[in-house]
């Protein structure tokens, strides 16, 4: 899969922050030099710099309006260079690219957060430029193992006996996408909370006029949550949408609602601080296939399951 390879890198950073009134300035900087020496492939070695500037302006003392930019640059590493073989962990053939050039990147965040009264959370909007993304294209084909060797066809009726091919390229990309997180404090005193959170994000990812592969769907997040000083308990419904917007060669993905819960109780004696706790996850036993997975075809999400247990704080 991969020949034997030794990956060097050596970084210096720097971060800075300046408060100016209600404004806060932070400056970012990164130059890495990264050495890869694979057998029979010599060395490949690149020095990319990374650079970011932001401001966090305070509107009042519960409003915070936040804008960076940030450029960056990455190296490809020895598996996107290199590999040509069976992954184990992917159960796919992947085939690396030694000609890649480094990634990189220009990116635009803007968000506006609220840390007091009744709802608290951010709404964030970001948009992302790559020149030269690198990721694993599903080409359509399979590869077959004959007598140690390996061969690849088009035959969709070998499905069973082969892997799907993927190939790591390089192309120019953008990506968008806006994430919301809220806190509702229903009640709130000193003794006991209840809250309720309301969160969704969604990202699309375009090359060229084509949809990116395995980019996850759009989410939707409900949970409730009590708590005393000792007891904690609550639940939480995960809303995940279809997947239709798919890449060449790419399969779509059906949406799944993941219901999980937790009930939880802490004891303190002297320094030692225990808490029992039970959590379920996938409780409506759904078939959850996550898009982003190479292997959804093959392994699902695990199905309903119960976690008990113990821990211990001294």
């Amino acid at each position: 899969f991969l020949p034997p390879s030794v990956t060097e890198s050596q970084a210096l950073f720097a971060f800075e922050e300046i408060t100016h009134g209600p404004l806060t300035w932070q400056f970012g900087g990164r130059v890495e030099r990264t050495d890869i020496k694979a057998e029979g492939s010599g060395t490949k070695r690149t020095t990319e710099p990374s650079g970011s500037v932001g401001a966090l302006w305070k509107l009042d003392p519960a409003h915070i309006l936040a804008l960076s930019i940030a450029h960056t640059g990455r190296s490809p590493n020895a598996q996107e260079l290199f590999a040509d073989g069976p992954h184990a962990g992917t159960q796919a053939y992947e085939q690396g690219d030694r000609n890649l050039d480094t990634e990189r990147s220009l990116s635009l965040e803007l968000s506006l957060r609220r840390r007091e009264g009744f709802v608290t959370g951010a709404v964030t909007v970001f948009t992302n430029r790559f020149r030269g993304f690198i990721f694993q294209q599903p080409t359509g084909l399979l590869a077959l193992e004959n007598n140690g060797a390996w061969e690849f066809t088009d035959n969709t009726g070998a499905e069973e006996a082969g892997l799907p091919v993927y190939r790591t390229v390089q192309r120019n990309a953008n990506f968008w996408g806006a994430e919301v997180e809220t806190l509702w404090h229903l009640h709130e005193k000193r003794d006991w909370q209840l809250d309720l959170r309301l969160a969704a994000d969604f990202t699309r990812a375009r090359e060229g006029g084509r949809d990116l592969p395995r980019i996850p769907p759009a989410r939707t997040t409900v949970g409730l949550l009590w708590a005393t000083v000792n007891w904690s308990t609550g639940a939480e419904v995960q809303f995940g949408s279809s997947q239709n917007r798919v890449a060449a060669n790419e399969t779509r993905s059906d949406g799944y609602n993941l219901v999980s819960a937790h009930v939880s109780r802490a004891f303190t004696h002297g320094h030692v601080r225990a808490e029992i706790f039970v959590r379920g996850t996938n409780l409506l036993d759904e078939e959850i296939r996550p898009h982003a997975s190479f292997v959804k075809e093959l392994a699902p999400l695990a199905g309903r399951g119960v976690t008990a247990g113990v821990r211990l704080t001294f």
